[in-house]
């Protein structure tokens, strides 16, 4: 009897994946059958592929509420431990986390918990200690908790069986403040069990946007890293000398805790009260790929609202050099004035299309619509796209043009004394398809 299998590139260089139409198995670019490659379509008996019975169990509960596998064994770095003592305090600094589980577990979820980042990393599992195999990231589905507990959840297709489990930075050194093998068995219909899922937001072909605690996440855009909530710092000044001459009140926060996200979901409430400076009108707005905001430095894109909320999106190369231009493409012309003692909401993204095109994104919340926080309290305004036909300075595909090339996202408001902000929030995320 023979059998007709096909197999396709999964890693360049390292692994192929291999199907009959009813088994899947993964072999090495070199592996032959019959003198020909594994990326031909050839007949042949397939390979058994034996799975090695599982010893240990998913018998404890992690700080999730899911049930995990006890990790018997940790170490890399420093203070290694630190990744499964279940508090929110502390995290192993390693640039690779070796974790035994004792036996052999059949694992589908690594749930992963990061302090800073974001960080580039490889999982790899083994069956003896030493022969590792990496898993093919575009095997793993890349999920996200809610921002109270901040986990990220890789998922696989299926189980795969391992003892060992190493989390290994391909750059710099991380902290883990918590590492989490689950086990997540199909029924016999193919779905999870009831009482083992992992805590993921809903995927975004869910017609009501994910939420994440009040977050407001737009419908098609997926989140790629930990949500960064009530992070953003004050400056610690009240006044500032304005770029057109003279000087006035000014109130700014900063977040230094994405600085490679090129790709940025940010957004904040805002109460920009009644009392307001010499100058008149005035705007309120986000810097986006920004360094130091500091004079001959930064570099980044501002989508902005004017107080009476008519959108419109800067550019600043270098800081202070910026120009404000209404919005290229407009789906809404303002939303009624955002100016008074009421909470209005600002929500915007930066990201570079398929074409490497920085694009921005504006939705923006109107007075009345204080009770919740959710994205279907928000109204889209439009985008604008940079293929070089904004000023002033070069088209920026990259962080920090000018200047640490470290990101600096920093929320501005001028000529509004009694201004506060609520629930600002940040999140790196993958490009949307339009």
């Amino acid at each position: 009897m023979t059998t007709t299998f096909t197999c396709e590139i999964v890693e360049v260089g390292k692994r192929w994946q291999c199907t009959d139409g009813t088994k899947t198995w993964f072999a090495g670019e070199s592996y032959r059958y019959n003198g020909k490659l594994a990326s031909e379509t050839i007949v042949e008996e397939p390979p058994v592929i034996t799975i090695p019975p599982k010893t240990v169990n998913a018998d404890q509960k992690g700080v999730d509420g899911n049930n995990i596998y006890k990790i018997v064994k940790i170490e890399g770095g420093s203070n290694p431990e630190y990744a499964i003592d279940g508090k929110k305090s502390t995290s192993a600094k390693t640039k690779e986390l070796i974790a035994d589980v004792g036996g052999i577990a059949y694992i589908r979820t690594f749930a992963l918990k990061f302090d800073g980042g974001p960080y580039s990393f490889e999982i790899k599992v083994s069956l003896n200690s030493q022969d590792y195999t990496t898993i093919p990231l575009g095997l793993l589905t890349s999920e996200i908790s809610t921002p109270s507990d901040q986990f990220q959840y890789f998922i696989l297709p299926d189980i795969i069986p391992a003892n060992w489990i190493k989390i290994a930075s391909t750059q710099q050194e991380m902290k883990i403040v918590t590492l989490q093998l689950l086990e997540i068995d199909p029924d016999p219909a193919g779905e999870p069990v009831p009482d083992n899922p992992p805590i993921v937001i809903p995927p975004e072909e869910v017609p009501e946007s994910p939420q994440a605690e009040g977050i407001p996440i737009p419908t098609g855009i997926k989140l790629k890293g930990p949500v960064m909530l009530q992070k953003f710092k004050h400056w610690g000044r009240h006044s500032t000398n304005y770029a057109s001459g003279g000087s006035g009140p000014s109130e700014r926060w900063d977040l230094s805790d994405l600085p490679n996200a090129l790709n940025v979901l940010a957004g904040y409430e805002v109460n920009l009260g009644e009392a307001k400076g010499t100058r008149g009108e005035d705007n309120f707005d986000m810097k986006f790929r920004g360094s130091s905001h500091s004079d001959s430095n930064g570099g980044g894109y501002i989508p902005s609202f004017s107080w009476n909320s008519e959108p419109h999106c800067g550019k600043e190369y270098p800081h202070p050099k910026t120009s404000m231009k209404p919005l290229q493409e407009v789906e809404n012309k303002n939303i009624g004035n955002m100016k008074g003692d009421f909470w209005v909401g600002y929500l915007a993204c930066v990201y570079n299309d398929a074409e490497n095109v920085p694009c921005m994104k504006l939705w923006g919340k109107p007075k009345g619509r204080d009770n919740s926080n959710k994205f279907t309290d928000y109204i889209y305004m439009g985008m604008s796209r940079d293929t070089g036909n904004m000023s002033p300075g070069p088209v920026l595909t990259a962080i920090g043009m000018k200047g640490s090339k470290l990101q600096r996202l920093q929320i501005r408001m001028d000529e509004v004394p009694d201004a506060k902000i609520r629930n600002a929030f940040a999140v790196e995320i993958e490009p949307p398809k339009n």
